[in-house]
């Protein structure tokens, strides 16, 4: 019996202890007696002090930081621009229905061309959608840089006709099919990918009352709130409370919550255009203060507080949003995308916090691409652009798999998958189009080897070539795109006065 006491004990509890017993019960233990009281009371003893250790030892255990690390991947793109107008036969049984029965409706159109020429129609649409499941069918999440509705969609004389038809006021019309149009992309994004996170940030057309007229309280906000809140990881941070408010929020990343911060902004509200009358509108827009400033400065304290927590929490933070800073590239000259105030105060906070920024991610423009933030002529920060699905810009579409380390949040690689849509066709075929890595040796996804890049490009040979090729999705062009100097340019003089200064002497149409 000694024996097998023994071996109960070595079970559970410590090698001394265990000596300690065996003197205790040698001591005790007497053949000739029916009953052992000393025994007994210590083997209640023994079983209470063993289940207090155990569950000592399960706290302990809960309370150690779980360390996370290793490689990891995710499904990166942005403008989607979903014209839901693409067959306008169908646009009278869309707006009847409910979002969740439009697919059915898009799978009997006549029109099976997969098209983005007046941005992306549901062929396109579906085929980008298989093409992604197929290249990463599990990534760890999906980032999404906004512009998920249409332009036409923001065109008043466009609109006028469809609500004349259903005899509807053109505001609550125009309202009600960007929400099912919203509510279509998310259902689909969850029927591909689920239970993925996605984390989106808004674009310049993505609002009810016009393009830039994204209005600060407003009720495209609190709308999208039931809509996006779903599809975000179990932990939505702040997105309940500073959505709504103005578009943004942060929340810890899916991937490593306890070491980083994913601080999702609204940079329309950044730009020059915001709630300016140089586009058509749906509502009487608001009025935020002097050059409708407001709601970015409020935004941009924001962010500062966020990064700040971020640095006493031991997280890195990463950047989403649509328009980055700097120059439009389409402009050929110095025009920034933002207020000069914002372009100079959004740069200082980038440059203010570079060592809190493992990698940020914008939009906008439709281009594959990348942004060097300088300070004193050396590289502190970059911003990782994504290309478009869309190709009412010259492009082809594209989506990118970007590879990263978990631990540190840093990006380690990416490629593009593209497909060839100069000629429109039926069942698209995508294939990767290029692997960072592959195309671009010797250069990592950091802002120093970034700058690096972007000062050979600036010069002839091989890798000017794949830049050109690529940035634009055509990987069989040889002749330099007529804009290809403002892009370049624009990849590290983010003032107007330093882009002039780089496109002196540079053609550009």
């Amino acid at each position: 019996m000694i024996g097998k006491l023994h071996i109960i004990l070595e079970k559970s509890l410590n090698y001394t202890l265990i000596i300690t017993l065996n003197r205790v019960l040698m001591h005790n233990f007497n053949p000739r007696r029916r009953f052992y009281p000393d025994f007994s009371v210590l083997l209640v003893t023994i079983f209470l002090f063993s289940c207090g250790k155990k569950e000592k030892k399960e706290d302990e255990k809960k309370d150690i930081p779980v360390e996370i690390s290793g490689p990891g991947h995710f499904l990166n793109l942005s403008d989607i621009h979903f014209n839901g107008f693409y067959d306008t036969t169908l646009v009278s049984q869309l707006y009847g229905a409910d979002a969740s029965g439009w697919k059915a409706i898009f799978e009997k159109s006549s029109v099976t061309i997969a098209d983005g020429k007046d941005d992306t129609n549901y062929p396109l649409f579906k085929s980008f959608m298989g093409a992604a499941k197929k290249s990463i069918p599990k990534p760890d999440f999906i980032l999404i840089s906004g512009d998920f509705i249409a332009h036409e969609y923001n065109d008043l004389d466009f609109i006028k006709p469809f609500a004349a038809r259903a005899g509807v006021k053109t505001d609550t019309w125009h309202a009600s099919f960007i929400r099912k149009t919203m509510q279509f992309l998310a259902g689909e994004m969850g029927s591909y990918f689920p239970n993925v996170p996605v984390i989106s940030s808004l674009g310049n057309n993505d609002a009810y009352c016009g393009d830039y007229h994204i209005q600060p309280g407003g009720d495209y906000l609190s709308d999208l709130v039931p809509i996006w809140g779903p599809l975000l990881p179990e932990d939505k941070g702040t997105f309940a409370e500073s959505f709504p408010k103005a578009g943004y929020y942060a929340l810890d990343a899916p991937f490593n919550p306890a070491k980083v911060r994913m601080i999702v902004l609204n940079t329309v509200l950044f730009s020059s255009s915001f709630n300016q009358n140089n586009h058509d509108f749906f509502c009487t827009p608001g009025i935020f203060g002097e050059n409708d400033e407001d709601p970015g400065t409020e935004m941009l304290n924001w962010a500062t507080q966020e990064i700040e927590n971020c640095a006493q929490k031991g997280q890195k933070a990463w950047l989403v949003f649509h328009i980055p800073p700097g120059n439009d590239p389409n402009s050929c000259s110095g025009k920034e995308f933002y207020l000069d105030t914002f372009n100079t105060q959004f740069l200082a906070f980038l440059t203010g916090h570079a060592g809190q920024v493992a990698a940020s991610f914008a939009g906008h423009y439709h281009r594959d691409d990348f942004r060097v933030i300088t300070q004193d002529r050396k590289a502190v920060d970059f911003i990782h652009i994504a290309p478009a699905i869309t190709t009412i810009y010259q492009n082809n579409p594209g989506f990118q798999v970007v590879h990263y380390d978990k631990g540190k949040g840093t990006l380690t690689d990416y490629s593009t998958w593209y497909t060839n849509l100069d000629v429109p066709v039926e069942n698209p075929v995508w294939s990767k189009e290029y692997r960072f890595s592959t195309s671009y040796p010797g250069y990592q996804l950091e802002a120093a080897s970034l700058l690096r890049l972007h000062e050979a490009i600036m010069q002839p040979g091989s890798l000017q070539d794949e830049y050109n090729e690529y940035y634009g999705g055509h990987p069989e062009d040889q002749v330099l795109d007529s804009k290809f100097w403002a892009h370049v340019c624009g990849q590290s003089n983010l003032t107007a006065a330093d882009f002039d200064a780089c496109m002196e002497g540079k053609g550009c149409e």
